[in-house]
């Protein structure tokens, strides 16, 4: 099964995408292997998507900004998407929205289940950020939690930032 998180609401999208590894996690009993940056190559990928031995399963995979392939490297990817095992679980994490015309989401999109992760109105934001600081059994008064969205706007990542100090 290949789950895909992606949105302008990157911060929803991340924090969803690292909820989902660790359920995985807890649920194969082996940890993720998580692909990203410099070690994710459509080797790597291809080696740990096939990789299984005689005594063991193959792991659960994560892997992040998977659309930035293009050419014959995303070409090769768009086809491993298409004809992975549905008994294999794969966590894809997208910064921000895709390109819809590549090749590699047009594969994610047939291929997956797709999550996502619209900015939240202003009216959600001030519900986002009383569930934060309940979650931390801190308040915050009215005026100040209208005047911190005020500054934040919509930002999950500068408000979270903020309410973390």
């Amino acid at each position: 099964m290949i789950r895909v998180f992606y949105g302008a609401d990157t911060f929803r999208s991340r924090e969803a995408f690292r909820s989902a590894r660790k359920q995985v996690a807890d649920q194969a009993g082996a940890p993720v292997v998580l692909l990203r940056d410099e070690a994710l190559t459509p080797v790597s990928l291809h080696t740990v998507a096939s990789g299984q031995t005689l005594f063991s399963a193959s792991p659960p995979l994560a892997v992040e900004r998977l659309t930035a392939f293009s050419g014959a490297h995303g070409t090769s990817i768009a086809q491993m998407l298409r004809t992975f095992p549905r008994r294999r679980m794969l966590l894809v994490w997208e910064e921000g929205v895709p390109n819809v015309q590549g090749v590699v989401w047009k594969a994610l999109k047939t291929a997956g289940k797709l999550e996502e992760f619209a900015p939240l109105s202003e009216a959600h934001v001030r519900s986002w950020v009383l569930t934060k600081l309940d979650g931390t059994g801190r308040t915050l008064e009215s005026a100040a939690a209208e005047t911190l969205i005020e500054r934040g706007g919509t930002d999950l990542w500068r408000l979270s930032s903020e309410l973390e100090k």
